[in-house]
Order: C-alpha cells, then structure tokens, then sequence
C-alpha cells in the first residue's frame, strides 16, 4: 500500500485564488492554502481549505514539514524567496512548482526528480 503524497495548492492574489479553486475542482485531495481576503472564492469545494492570515513567509516552515509537493500560483521569484530559507536536502524537501500568472507553464522549482516535482508539475500541467 502506497503512503498518500500530500499536496498544498497556495493563493495569495484574488487572480491567483481563481486558478486554485479551478485546480481543486479536479484535484480534490489537495489542500488549499488561501489568503484570508479571498477565502471566500474556495467556497463550495470539497478539499480542505486553509485560511491564512497574515503574511505567508512565518508560515512557509511549518507547510514545508506538512506536505509532499506544493504549488504557489505566485511569481517563480516570490516562490524562491519564501522557499529559500527553509532549503534542507533534496532527499528532506518538497517538491516545489509554480504555476504562471495565466497558468500556462507549471515549473519544478525545488526537488524536481527525488521529490517527484516534475511529475507533480506534469499532473498540474495537464489539470489546468
């Protein structure tokens, strides 16, 4: 029996919480990580929403040790900075995607083939 991967999908701009709550729509185990002002858009879904108050950076730590693969639909630089401090090993980090303004491009940003990131961005690619 194979362990379920645990996957964080975070919004932090109203443009950014339209294209998670589409993205949940077909990947109902993944939960959802939303900026307070825009929790509102999450409504109706059956994944697990997180409501985050607050800037994300204090948090990053803690959703780093939670989950397998996360996706920011936020600029690849913002995901490199909020990512950097919390950078481990590759056999110990998340795999780490991030998703364009438009989702077009889902790009591995971290642990891309131990931490199964490219396959991960593969899946989201063909969901959006």
């Amino acid at each position: 029996m194979t362990e379920r991967v645990r996957i964080a999908m975070l919004a932090i701009t109203k443009h950014a919480a339209g294209q998670v709550r589409e993205a949940g729509l077909k990947m109902p185990e993944a939960d959802i990580i939303v900026a307070e002002k825009f929790a509102h858009v999450m409504q109706g879904l059956s994944n697990k929403v997180i409501v985050s108050s607050g800037p994300l950076r204090p948090q990053i730590g803690d959703i780093f040790a939670r989950y397998d693969q996360l996706a920011f639909f936020v600029s690849i630089g913002a995901v490199v900075r909020l990512i950097a401090p919390h950078l481990r090993s590759k056999e110990e980090d998340p795999g780490v995607v991030a998703v364009d303004d438009m989702a077009r491009f889902v790009i591995p940003v971290l642990s891309g083939h131990l931490g199964g990131a490219n396959a991960f961005a593969e899946q989201l690619a063909q969901i959006l």
